[in-house]
């Protein structure tokens, strides 16, 4: 009798997490493509763009930041774009776009034809900077909190963050020291 109660449960067991497996591709739940639009209420939209600009406000004048939000879904991070709201609530000193709208990156890309050298911009191009904020959490009317990451050529740069609100459609941000990091770029030897 024991036996057969340990075989059903086992059997329930592979068949719950087997279902899981199967229900995507690969295990691995789809990614929509393209992001969509992210719409959050007036006070979380002030919330997280009062959280973004403080990383925003640093970069130097003439920049464009590429914007998008990440919230996990089914244990696998799904990217947003923000809406028109919350672009309009990061108007400042630098440009901010939807990552959908990001111009080109020339940094370290290499011609099919000759490899190696480096594909030149456009004249009076500007890199852009990507900007997204992970692990958005709305604790309560009056407080959110979230990870600001931005990233520029090689640098990854982690601001985490909470926003309070102060009074109707006011938010503080108050964010820690951040982290750098360099990230490992391909090098490539010239021939000799």
């Amino acid at each position: 009798m024991r036996f057969i109660s340990v075989l059903v449960c086992a059997a329930i067991t592979l068949s719950g997490t087997g279902c899981i497996k199967h229900k995507w591709k690969g295990g691995v739940p789809p990614q929509p493509t393209p992001y969509p639009v992210l719409s959050l209420s007036t006070e979380k939209t002030l919330a997280v763009a009062s959280m973004v600009r403080v990383m925003v406000n640093t970069l130097p004048d003439n920049t464009v930041t590429c914007l998008s939000i990440d919230i996990p879904k089914y244990g696998e991070s799904f990217n947003y774009n923000p809406d028109s709201l919350l672009l309009k609530a990061m108007e400042g000193k630098v440009k901010v776009v939807s990552d959908k709208n990001c111009p080109p990156s020339y940094w370290n890309t290499h011609r099919t034809d000759k490899p190696f050298e480096l594909v030149k911009p456009p004249p009076g191009y500007v890199e852009p900077f990507h900007v997204f904020i992970t692990d958005l959490q709305f604790l309560g009317a009056n407080h959110a909190k979230g990870t600001v990451i931005g990233t520029a050529r090689s640098v990854r740069y982690s601001l985490p963050c909470n926003a309070f609100r102060t009074s109707r459609h006011n938010w503080r941000p108050s964010c820690l020291a951040g982290s750098y990091m360099i990230m490992a770029a391909a090098l490539v030897g010239r021939p000799r």
